[in-house]
């Protein structure tokens, strides 16, 4: 019998494949688009990648993105649960209910954010009111004394609706490129994103270094 988090794994397994496979059956190039792409020879796609790859705006938009979402896979994937659990005295439930929170608030807000940037015709102004929301929430979460849970719950949910807007970084970086070299300024965006994955080894080295200092006192 399957059960626990292997039954939750094969669930997101069979849920990424149907919407894997409902974007296969629903995305269509556009025939604009697609003829566009046709009439771009090798040699012009070649020069304007080394162009895109040389654009400081296309690496720093990927920088914001990825320092937006450092303190979710940092803390929110890996981190929070333990520090709720063992700092916070939550039970492991408690705890995992209030990481899930971040994510909830997050998906929520995304769509809403990429909305409101379309709709102001601004990307800068979201982004910017979202970094200092996130960093404010963020800092209430780890440094106020004697949170209640619904109270931290709250935060959490909030926080992960701040920092939602990390999700614009993609848009910018569509705008930055041409419309043949969307997908390789997407994947730069990407990249840059998922080197925040980086926080999780340096975080865990604190932590551990921390640890170490305090049976040294001891």
């Amino acid at each position: 019998r399957i059960e626990g988090w292997r039954l939750t794994c094969y669930w997101v397994a069979i849920l990424g494949v149907v919407i894997a496979f409902a974007l296969c059956i629903t995305l269509r190039e556009h025939p604009r688009h697609r003829a566009n792409l046709e009439n771009v020879s090798m040699e012009r796609f070649t020069v304007e990648c080394l162009r895109l790859l040389r654009n400081k705006q296309i690496w720093l938009n990927g920088l914001i993105g990825c320092l937006l979402y450092l303190p979710i896979l940092g803390f929110a994937e890996t981190w929070q649960i333990p520090y709720l659990a063992y700092v916070m005295d939550y039970q492991h439930v408690d705890a995992a209910l209030a990481a899930a929170a971040v994510f909830c608030g997050c998906a929520l807000m995304a769509p809403i954010v990429g909305w409101w940037s379309d709709r102001i015709k601004q990307r800068r102004l979201p982004l910017t009111l979202g970094a200092v929301m996130a960093t404010i929430l963020m800092t209430c979460v780890l440094y106020l004394p004697d949170i209640s849970q619904t109270a931290m719950f709250a935060l959490l949910f909030c926080y992960g609706m701040a920092t939602s807007v990390y999700i614009l970084t993609f848009a910018i970086s569509r705008d930055l490129s041409p419309t043949a070299l969307s997908g390789t300024a997407f994947a730069i965006t990407n990249m840059m994103v998922a080197l925040s994955g980086v926080s999780v080894i340096l975080i865990g080295l604190m932590i551990e270094s921390a640890w170490h200092s305090i049976d040294k006192i001891g």
